[in-house]
């Protein structure tokens, strides 16, 4: 399945990029480019590039300590933002590259949180996440 995939290095400005599952057709697009493409999308990709931007800055260990990035389980993560109202959760891998290394985040996809009193995950999104981010897991060829 991972060959149908493969990890690229998205620029988000601020001197950061960060790594994105993408499809391995290079004309095909990734999530993040999907979105700066789309006009009514362009704001929510500024937010989400912000965000990850600021994981880069305080590296993937601070991040979770100081809960900008959320563990669901051992590889698997989120970010979410909040902003007027509405919940941007961003589904991220969490994992080593081969030889070692710090641990990196690889965004896989976004979807819209809610604000509820549970704030739960759907069920189809944990699926979606945990299938992606073992072949994120594979293509790093880590942890």
């Amino acid at each position: 399945m991972g060959e149908e995939y493969t990890i690229r290095e998205h620029e988000i400005g601020c001197g950061y990029s960060v790594l994105v599952l993408a499809p391995y057709d290079p004309s095909r697009d990734d999530f993040l480019q999907k979105m700066r493409k789309d006009r009514k999308s362009v704001e929510r990709y500024r937010l989400i590039t912000r965000a990850a931007g600021k994981v880069c800055e305080f590296g993937v260990m601070k991040a979770r300590q100081i809960e900008l990035l959320r563990t669901i389980d051992a590889s698997l993560s989120l970010f979410e933002i909040f902003i007027g109202g509405e919940v941007i959760r961003v589904m991220t891998y969490v994992g080593k590259r081969a030889g070692g290394g710090q641990e990196e985040c690889v965004l896989l996809f976004d979807f819209k949180g809610h604000q509820g009193k549970t704030g739960k995950i759907s069920s189809s999104d944990l699926i979606k996440g945990k299938k992606l981010a073992g072949i994120a897991a594979e293509l790093m060829g880590g942890e």
